[in-house]
């Protein structure tokens, strides 16, 4: 859905039979819609669909709405960043999207699977073969080295054949030997980046993945982060508490209370090189 977020209008496409169908190349490219969605193909459908989800907790007498009555359409090649303070439902978002919560109410298609009829072993599938996960503490297993831990990723996947061009592509290919312990955190981060992308998921789900980083290392992995997705077509979603890194996104989503407050396109994403904050 890209659209101007004053008039509400599409931008850049027409409607042709109910279907959206991109003008042209130059349009596309002075919109920053995503590289891949080059026309003359229709639109994708979404790749992400939301319907009405909301995901309550109770603690003991209280009820807490960590979500309420969400919609929300992700399309391929996106990179969406999501603001919001803490508590506002950020990370039950991603969790939601990425099958390790259910919602209390409301349905989530990924990829054209309605996850909230799968059970536990079509979940365990789905998050293995749809999802890539990136967190601010990278969650790396301190037993292995930095190729092992995309090994493993890759053996649960059944994608093998991808290891060595992935730890090519995040720039590890030297330190695929040394232990977590024996690196930094941004090549840590490199690794978990690369543990997320080796499953050849068409989803990478981010929570603050530079949250635990210096600004100049937090900068790379978001320059790797946006590279990858503009040549490979994978939809990135990026929660942050840091509103300048909306500035590279295709779309940035503003959360409050459980509830998308804010929507705003945009179509000149700038170079993650050139951010400040």
């Amino acid at each position: 859905m890209y659209r101007d977020s004053r008039t509400g209008k599409g931008l850049g496409s027409r409607v042709v039979g109910g279907g959206l169908v991109v003008y042209n190349e130059t349009v596309k490219k002075r919109d920053g819609v995503p590289a891949h969605l080059a026309p003359p193909s229709s639109v994708p459908p979404p790749l992400v669909i939301l319907q009405q989800v909301s995901r309550v907790y109770h603690l003991g007498p209280v009820r807490v709405s960590a979500l309420d009555s969400v919609d929300l359409e992700l399309q391929p090649g996106e990179f969406v960043v999501v603001l919001g303070p803490s508590g506002s439902g950020k990370t039950t978002l991603l969790n939601v999207i990425g099958g390790l919560d259910s919602p209390t109410a409301g349905r989530v298609v990924v990829d054209g699977m309605d996850i909230t009829r799968s059970n536990e072993a079509r979940l365990t599938q789905f998050r293995r073969r749809k999802i890539g996960f990136v967190f601010q503490f990278f969650n790396l297993l301190p037993n292995l080295t930095a190729r092992e831990n995309v090994e493993l990723a890759a053996a649960l996947a059944g994608t093998q054949r991808l290891i060595d061009r992935v730890m090519d592509d995040v720039g590890l290919t030297r330190q695929s030997r040394q232990f977590p312990g024996q690196l930094s955190g941004g090549e840590q981060q490199r690794v978990a980046v690369a543990r997320a992308l080796v499953t050849d998921a068409p989803l990478v789900l981010c929570d603050e993945p530079t949250g635990n980083l210096d600004f100049a290392t937090g900068r790379r992995i978001l320059k790797l982060m946006t590279d990858i997705s503009r040549q490979t077509g994978k939809t990135f979603v990026v929660v942050t508490h840091n509103a300048a890194i909306g500035r590279v996104a295709h779309r940035v989503l503003h959360l409050r209370d459980g509830r998308i407050v804010q929507e705003k396109d945009n179509f000149e994403p700038i170079d993650p090189e050139r951010l400040e904050w």
